[in-house]
């Protein structure tokens, strides 16, 4: 049994936010309930737009009350569920974001990263444990990214057919992991040569890292 929402707006009315859109494209990809796209969300864009993994059911609901989704009711056994498809209106929609000018903007979403950032308010422990916490985070990283390319290399990756774009995200992520990686070792070893966060002592060092990123910058912008 299938049912629609109301009738589907233009696709130019869409005023969606980018969360929508993804969640259009992973529908676009193929049909799903919403706890199904709920896990793959998770393991797709966690590191490239976690805020939707909170928001999923939500956004679900509104894009089917806006007709960019569809639900047909399935049976297995005694369990029912809905697999929810993207409509005509849905796919319109979809086409004019990819054709639409991208919102500016490069980010970094780490709570561990906020308290590096203020650390001068809590102790040099806190601090450790902070990039205790990024060092973790950054080898799931790494561990998730392996997994990734050794599943696209054996032809089993998730929309396998999208292997040519995905192997540049891949890219990007699989560096990222390794450049953090190694941040955290220079950081770790610095501050636990450190008695404490106070500024004494510490000006010199400071001035010699902004000079090396600086000059890095400057190679890097040639």
């Amino acid at each position: 049994m299938e049912y629609a929402a109301q009738a589907s707006p233009d696709a130019s009315e869409a005023n969606l936010h980018a969360t929508g859109f993804a969640l259009l494209a992973q529908f676009a990809r193929e049909p799903a309930s919403a706890y199904a796209l709920a896990q793959s969300m998770r393991r797709n864009l966690h590191y490239l737009w976690p805020r939707a993994e909170s928001r999923i059911y939500a956004e679900v609901q509104r894009l089917r009350e806006r007709g960019f989704l569809r639900g047909e009711a399935q049976s297995t056994g005694r369990r029912a569920r809905t697999v929810l498809h993207i409509t005509p209106a849905g796919r319109r929609a979809l086409a004019a974001w990819m054709r639409s000018p991208v919102t500016p903007g490069l980010v970094l979403e780490s709570e561990a990263l906020l308290r590096v950032f203020f650390a001068t308010l809590g102790s040099r422990d806190d601090l450790l444990r902070a990039l205790e916490r990024l060092h973790a985070d950054t080898l799931r990283m790494r561990e998730v990214a392996t997994d990734v390319g050794r599943a696209y290399l054996g032809g089993t990756g998730a929309a396998q057919e999208q292997a040519h774009v995905r192997a540049l995200i891949h890219a990007l992520l699989g560096r990222l992991a390794l450049l953090v990686e190694q941040w955290v070792g220079e950081c770790t070893e610095e501050v636990q040569r450190w008695p404490d966060l106070g500024p004494e002592n510490k000006r010199r060092a400071a001035a010699r890292r902004f000079s090396a990123t600086q000059r890095d910058l400057t190679r890097g912008a040639k």
